[in-house]
């Protein structure tokens, strides 16, 4: 508990920028109810340095509307790249959100999150394009990944690629489980260093719901 106190007050003396209630606040980060990059601005929109339409992310690559169309662009309700972000969830690589565990090439609460790979409910590569479907050079259909490495409308058996509510690694098996070597039982991640679906235990981490990284902070915990 001492050692929690003491952590939280290093936190907060060394990232003094670090302190919006409600959201999780990278170092470079302040915007009051998400996480904004160093370069971004717009109230509830995360706008990269060259990004510009209110409600969406245009990046110098990405076109149309209402669809995110590259690695490092965000749409008002999906998390595209590792230091981007929406209102309610984290994507930073050592950031998190109280409901998701956010390991850096895993996961959010029901599906796995690469890290820089992302879309609301499914996995959208640098190079896939259209909303809701993935269109990698050795993908087809809607809805479905077929990369040579993976198998069957709904499933993506990729080393490091996610459908909605399952993830299939290369060492996993059974929709909606998780079985890698440090893993079990679906809908909980078991890595090394964390315990229990829904907490984060990591040595930088205390508790389930918070996460005290020592770039990282949440307000309504501390």
């Amino acid at each position: 508990m001492i050692f929690l106190i003491i952590q939280i007050s290093m936190i907060i003396k060394e990232h003094p920028n670090c302190t919006n209630v409600l959201d999780i606040v990278h170092s470079n980060c302040t915007k009051a109810v998400e996480i904004a990059h160093s370069d971004c601005t717009k109230a509830g929109v995360t706008l990269h340095s060259d990004c510009t339409k209110a409600g969406v992310t245009l990046h110098s690559d990405c076109t149309k509307a209402g669809v995110t169309l590259h690695s490092d662009c965000t749409k008002a309700v999906e998390i595209l790249h590792s230091d981007c972000t929406q209102a309610v969830k984290t994507v930073r690589s050592d950031c998190t959100q109280a409901v998701e565990i956010l390991h850096s090439d895993f996961t959010q609460a029901v599906k796995t999150v690469h890290s820089d790979c992302t879309q609301a409910v499914e996995v959208v590569h640098s190079d896939y394009t259209e909303a809701g479907e993935i269109l990698h050079s050795d993908c087809t259909e809607a809805g479905e990944m077929l990369h040579s490495d993976y198998t069957e409308a709904g499933e993506i058996l990729h080393s490091d690629h996610t459908k909605a509510v399952e993830v299939v690694h290369s060492d996993y098996t059974e929709a909606g489980e998780i079985l890698h070597s440090d893993y079990t039982e679906a809908g909980e991640i078991l890595h090394s260093d964390y315990t229990e679906a829904g907490e984060i235990l990591h040595s930088d981490y205390t508790e389930a719901g918070e996460i005290l990284h020592s770039d990282c902070t949440k307000a309504v915990e501390i």
